[in-house]
């Protein structure tokens, strides 16, 4: 691209590739399982996470994460206390940015 001769992946780098692949083809699979159960619980803010690391382009992941950390906020247990609110926002932040300095 853009005047650069691409050159063929060596094994190794095909064998790194099948290896990422399969573990993301996993975590989507795992996902989409909570997504389709409407499943809301921190288990299900891990995997979005990982899988948003691995391909933050993924937007049914950032939807799905959206609702799913506002359920969390909404619980009784938490609605009052200022320390679950600020954990939930704090690893929303903290997952933005390292995927904004990533790319």
């Amino acid at each position: 691209m853009h005047g650069r001769p691409r050159k063929a992946p060596t094994s190794e780098e095909q064998e790194a590739y099948a290896i990422k692949a399969s573990k993301l083809r996993s975590l989507q699979s795992q996902f989409l399982q909570f997504h389709h159960s409407n499943i809301y619980t921190r288990e299900v803010l891990d995997v979005s996470a990982k899988l948003l690391e691995s391909n933050p382009e993924y937007y049914t992941a950032w939807s799905y994460r959206k609702l799913v950390a506002q359920h969390n906020l909404n619980l009784p247990e938490v609605e009052n206390n200022e320390e679950s609110i600020k954990s939930i926002l704090d690893e929303e932040f903290r997952l933005v940015c390292y995927i904004l300095e990533e790319q």
